[in-house]
């Protein structure tokens, strides 16, 4: 059996009910599936169309990525074999880094930090946009993203270490009930609390400066910037609501509450945060104009008349 650690949790030996047990793969599986097919169409369409390859398009792209890998890692856990775990230490390798579930939610850490990454750059293009203009490049960008994963990955470290094979299952062993509050705490902190607070701040003064530039004037590159704005908005907000009941679970878990990890509420949390990889994709199509016109690029029109300088800072 393996853990879900939600992102901590572990699970127990008690099987759940058989038609609880199916209904959850099926909507597993509906989820990988759209995680897959939907995070592969943005990619196709921000690559093959030129006049989105922009700055703020390349984290979005970058979110696709990150989402796609999400949606694979997600499928082979569901879905593979049960691991029955040796003992010794291939059975402890497998543990740490396979059956507790590290490196998809290591991804998903990646995500949240990537949010977080495309709010701010929201934030400097609309109240900064001098500050924007002169510092924000795509080179500047790829170290943004070389250091989203090396900060997701120092970050679940933790939940590396102290996962440890026993009787060929995979638990989660803390040292002490003190380390499992603290570091309870500071999940809550760094992986929800904190980047709520950061997306609440910046869209407030982002709505705020787009409102006073709307009394100004109305062109067309304020449209346009004001369209992508509120479209990571929707997927801050949607970030927000996918992991709040997850998150909420977690610090009371650890905190030393009671949870009944094959309850309606430990599985909705586990299904929202699932929901999270696959859900950006509809979003974009909703509400992201450029993106819906390249839709339409990228299926039925060719390139020539979208020559733009790849990753250009324009939004």
């Amino acid at each position: 059996m393996w853990t879900s650690n939600a992102t901590s949790i572990p699970t127990t030996d008690v099987m759940p009910d058989p038609a609880i047990y199916i209904l959850l793969h099926v909507v597993y599986g509906i989820l990988g599936g759209l995680g897959v097919l939907g995070n592969l169409l943005v990619l196709f369409v921000f690559i093959r169309v030129r006049s989105l390859q922009t700055l703020t398009n390349s984290l979005i792209l970058h979110q696709s990525v990150i989402d796609l890998l999400s949606a694979f890692c997600f499928l082979s856990l569901k879905f593979g074999p049960t691991l029955l775990l040796p003992y010794g230490l291939q059975g402890d390798l497998l543990c740490r880094f396979w059956a507790s579930e590290f490196i998809l939610w290591w991804f998903f850490v990646a995500s949240t930090f990537n949010l977080v990454a495309m709010t701010m750059e929201r934030y400097f293009a609309v109240v900064r946009p001098l500050l924007y203009r002169d510092h924000f490049t795509f080179n500047k960008a790829k170290v943004i993203v070389a250091c989203i994963w090396v900060a997701s990955l120092a970050f679940e470290l933790h939940w590396l270490l102290v996962n440890k094979a026993t009787g060929g299952f995979c638990y989660p062993l803390w040292p002490n009930e003190n380390v499992q509050k603290m570091f309870g705490v500071f999940v809550f902190l760094v992986l929800y609390f904190a980047p709520i607070s950061v997306m609440f701040f910046s869209y407030t003064r982002i709505l705020m400066k787009m409102k006073a530039n709307a009394l100004q004037q109305s062109t067309s590159t304020q449209r346009a910037k004001k369209n992508v704005t509120k479209t990571l908005c929707f997927v801050s907000i949607t970030y927000a609501v996918c992991w709040c009941v997850n998150q909420i679970l977690y610090l009371r878990y650890n905190l030393g509450g009671a949870t009944d990890f094959n309850g309606p509420m430990f599985n909705t949390a586990v299904v929202l945060v699932f929901c999270n990889m696959c859900v950006n994709p509809f979003i974009y199509t909703l509400h992201y104009t450029k993106f819906r016109k390249g839709l339409k690029t990228a299926f039925f029109c060719h390139q020539s008349n979208n020559r733009v300088t790849p990753f250009s800072s324009s939004t």
